[in-house]
């Protein structure tokens, strides 16, 4: 899969912002961060746990030397015969590989390289890069091998294989990639430099209940399982509808009719029809009650007709010689 982008991410409406999404807290944890650079060792941690402190998931347990560690920083994992640490493992939900490089220098400013270093500091401090430069690329790159290469070990010691890899360069981007592969193989696919997040795009509702989903709920991020376990809730509905009508109505009238709301819902969400025109008339009242059936048998006369939108031609192919069963006009029952 891909590199994750940060355009694919839709914007949420104001009732689907999580409760706990706090722009204020985001912004002072990003103006925090933006006080640190080149430094990995140090202050990597420190961004993660109050990142979690944002995102209101849990911070990592304390890490038991040989023990069965499920959410924890510098987890073990044998690569061949050398022995690696993960900077962050969540089982079952991400690995996560911290870097983080420097900003470059600002023009005429002489304290990014001070002329004489003070005693037992390096002259210059590089981290991972200047931010933007082909080294720093080179880094993250090289981060997104690793983060791959532990979330395809883990596997080699029974641990699922975790659906998301994240690589960051902690308080300037991060980077994320998917796969729901059982497969225990490398397929999050390749480093992109440009699919990049913002640190500042953490103040996006929607990256903000993305990365808690990560972290709690990952398989709900599934669209392909999430696209058959839907598929196979409607399908179920639809079948116990087409009994019960077929108790009133002749079979082939009722296939005719559910294949004809089937596609007027389908007309709505590509565009042929107002969006919840479909929805509205349906519950109009219960099913088998005259103003309903009119309604609905009203919404197809008038997509036929052309009058909901255009689209009209593919409507008058779809909806020819297409009967709607009648209020009124069961079936005769034999005794």
């Amino acid at each position: 899969m891909p590199a994750l982008l940060p355009t694919a991410v839709d914007p949420l409406e104001q009732h689907e912002i999580p409760p706990e999404y706090d722009a204020g807290a985001i912004r002072g944890f990003i103006a925090w961060c933006n006080e640190s650079e080149g430094a990995e060792a140090s202050n990597a941690q420190k961004i993660f746990d109050r990142l979690c402190d944002v995102l209101r998931v849990p911070e990592t347990d304390l890490k038991k030397g040989g023990g069965d560690n499920r959410y924890v920083f510098e987890e073990d994992v044998k690569d061949g015969k050398l022995h690696r640490r993960i900077d962050v493992y969540r089982r079952g939900a991400f690995v996560f590989e911290a870097k983080q490089g420097v900003n470059p220098p600002k023009s005429g400013d002489t304290a990014a390289t001070p002329a004489k270093a003070r005693t037992g500091h390096t002259k210059k401090v590089r981290g991972a890069g200047v931010r933007g430069s082909t080294e720093w690329v080179d880094a993250m790159r090289a981060g997104r091998h690793q983060a791959g290469n532990y979330a395809v070990h883990v596997t080699g010691r029974g641990d699922p294989k975790p659906p998301f890899v994240i690589v960051a360069d902690v308080g300037h981007r991060f980077w994320i990639w998917s796969s729901f592969s059982r497969d225990a193989r490398d397929d999050y696919g390749d480093f992109e430099v440009l699919a990049a997040f913002a640190w500042e795009e953490l103040l996006r509702p929607e990256v903000f209940k993305l990365l808690r989903q990560i972290w709690l709920e990952p398989e709900a991020l599934n669209e392909e399982a999430r696209g058959q376990r839907v598929t196979a809730e409607i399908a179920d509905k639809i079948g116990k509808l087409a009994t019960r009508l077929e108790n009133r109505f002749r079979p082939e009238e009722v296939g005719d009719f559910l294949m004809k709301c089937v596609f007027t819902m389908f007309a709505e969400d590509v565009g042929f029809l107002p969006i919840g025109l479909f929805t509205e008339l349906a519950g109009a009242g219960p099913l088998g009650s005259r103003r309903p059936v009119r309604a609905r048998a009203a919404l197809v006369v008038d997509a036929h007709a052309g009058r909901r939108g255009p689209g009209h031609r593919a409507r008058d192919q779809a909806f020819q010689r297409v009967p709607v069963p009648r209020a009124g006009a069961a079936r005769p029952r034999h005794g």
